[in-house]
């Protein structure tokens, strides 16, 4: 069993989440569904459970095959990241219920329904209106919360440690909140 400092050793803030996430990690089966404002570290969280990213904004097409190739090609056990899961098409949304509940595809070919690999889903959004109820209530929901201005100076600060308390502080206020723009303001003023 992993505690939130193991798995997110390095994730500044988010001490609801991390917690959240580390019972799903330990616990859980059901889908997760990371909600919050863009920049605020869905990825990252992702990536410090070691998943396996799939962008869905570069999938084309409103047939579940756009989405069930990187689920066919997934081992037992993997962990599957799809951010930006409100790009897709709703009749792809719908098609993943199948997937969700029974752990298995129908193939059109064969007229039958085909195992996938054991897996485990993480879904992220910052737009949760596009996402159909069904699809949400399938998922353990976590919402990310707003940074204080002392966790963006220690995000600053991990990354940029040598930037001026009084360049951290304008950022800080610029940034709004985002640790993303604070990390992008950050590193124009190094450069």
């Amino acid at each position: 069993m992993k505690t939130a400092k193991e798995l997110f050793p390095d994730v500044i803030g988010q001490s609801q989440a991390k917690l959240a996430i580390t019972d799903w990690y330990n616990f859980e089966k059901q889908p997760l569904l990371l909600y919050g404002s863009s920049g605020y570290g869905k990825t990252k969280l992702a990536e410090d459970l070691k998943c396996k990213t799939i962008d869905t904004t570069q999938m084309r097409g409103d047939r579940l095959n756009t989405i069930l190739k990187p689920i066919k090609e997934a081992e037992d056990g993997d962990i599957l990241f799809f951010d930006e899961i409100h790009s897709l098409p709703g009749k792809v949304l719908e098609g993943l219920y199948k997937i969700i509940d029974k752990g298995t595809f129908y193939d059109t070919e064969l007229c039958m329904d085909l195992a996938l690999p054991d897996v485990r889903f993480i879904f992220a959004t910052n737009i949760l209106d596009k996402l159909p109820e069904a699809f949400v209530n399938r998922c353990r929901f976590v919402e990310l919360q707003e940074y204080s201005s002392e966790e963006l100076t220690q995000i600053i600060h991990q990354m940029y440690p040598d930037i001026q308390k009084t360049a951290i502080n304008s950022i800080v206020k610029a940034s709004k909140g985002v640790p993303r723009t604070a990390l992008s303001l950050s590193k124009s003023i190094i450069a």
